[in-house]
């Protein structure tokens, strides 16, 4: 090989290093070894954490849903819910995801993908936000899901998008009712034994007598009570969720009061104990002790948007029902539950009448 094609041969090999350290200068993710995102992060120390939902392009006017969850006194409320409680399983349960987060070479390092993969400062599924006791904080935006169980994820600040595993968007979740007990207001159905209610229509008032038949009072004579119609009305009292917390404070636009509700329900529960498996018989001299009987109360006070404001007398807290779930107790009516004896013969004359033209066709 002559001098030429030995010089020629070096500047050849310079070149293709400096182009190697140039592609590996610009992209250094390109030889990182897969890392934890939040290998330092101590999940028992988290202390705060903040939920926002993704803007919805198609719908301007869709508010955005928030949700904020802090550690207080050792035990976890939702902030945005007037300092409900929240479930505490199930704040741990995705916290406990974060520290395993691998993240290997980005799937993008340009923000004119942001966009797309739905983790952009204007267009993500979620941004999420935790804090921990020394005031450290860790922010993400989890985008679009292209495959079962992962996600695209973007570090606050950063233009490096990554997939990672075991986890979605859905697990961050922004709906209140997902970090809080829905059972509001529940009493045991079989065990009620008598109903108020009053709403702008009247007052209905049940009772059920010793042979478990129910009773209205102020009903007309000779008119027969509608079974469906208490069963139906047993359903909607016995049980209300609640859509989002409120918080403590009974504030005057909420119409809670007596005057201004839109419904008041009282119901009477018996407590009956638990058989034991071998019940021992009292004496015959004995009595048997009547089960106690137990006072409910709820409240429904206005409408706003899609639900109501309600009110239990054995919660501190006002929370907001969906409309389907209480208008029922708002509309109901007296003469819903029962129906003449003339009625009922027109109901069974037609019902006659229809019978007799289906046997002649």
């Amino acid at each position: 090989m002559n001098k030429l094609n030995r010089y020629l041969s070096i500047a050849l090999v310079i070149q293709l290093v400096v182009l190697l350290v140039s592609h590996i200068a610009r992209n250094p993710s390109s030889t990182a070894k897969p890392t934890k995102l939040f290998d330092k992060l101590d999940v028992e120390k988290v202390n705060w954490l903040r939920i926002e939902e993704g803007r919805d392009e198609t719908d301007a006017k869709k508010k955005q849903s928030v949700v904020e969850l802090a550690k207080e006194d050792g035990k976890w409320v939702l902030k945005s819910g007037g300092d409900f409680p929240a479930k505490k399983d199930k704040i741990t349960e995705f916290l406990g995801k974060l520290p395993g987060l691998i993240a290997g070479q980005p799937v993008a390092t340009s923000k004119r993908f942001h966009r797309k993969l739905e983790v952009a400062d204007d267009k993500y599924q979620r941004k999420v936000a935790v804090k921990v006791e020394d005031g450290r904080s860790y922010r993400f935006v989890l985008g679009s899901s292209p495959a079962i169980k992962s996600v695209h994820l973007r570090l606050e600040g950063k233009d490096d998008v990554y997939l990672v595993k075991d986890l979605t968007a859905w697990d961050a979740s922004a709906t209140p009712t997902d970090w809080v007990e829905s059972d509001y207001f529940k009493v045991k159905r079989d065990n009620v034994v008598a109903l108020t209610l009053v709403n702008k229509n009247g007052e209905i008032k049940l009772s059920k007598g010793a042979d478990g038949k129910w009773t209205l009072e102020g009903m007309e004579e000779g008119a027969t009570l509608k079974q469906s119609e208490v069963d139906s009305l047993l359903s909607s009292a016995s049980s209300v969720n609640l859509q989002q917390p409120v918080g403590r404070e009974v504030k005057p636009s909420y119409e809670l009061g007596q005057e201004k509700a839109s419904a008041r329900l009282t119901v009477e529960v018996e407590q009956k104990p638990d058989k034991p498996d071998k019940p021992d018989k009292p004496p015959a001299s004995m009595p048997a002790t009547p089960p106690a009987r137990v006072t409910h109360t709820l409240t429904v006070g206005a409408k706003k948007d899609d639900s109501y404001y309600v009110k239990s007398g054995a919660s501190q807290f006002v929370v907001r029902a969906a409309t389907w779930a209480v208008e029922p107790l708002v509309n109901k009516k007296p003469t819903d539950l029962w129906e003449k004896k003339e009625e009922k013969k027109k109901e069974e004359g037609s019902g006659a009448g229809s019978k007799e033209k289906k046997e002649k066709k």
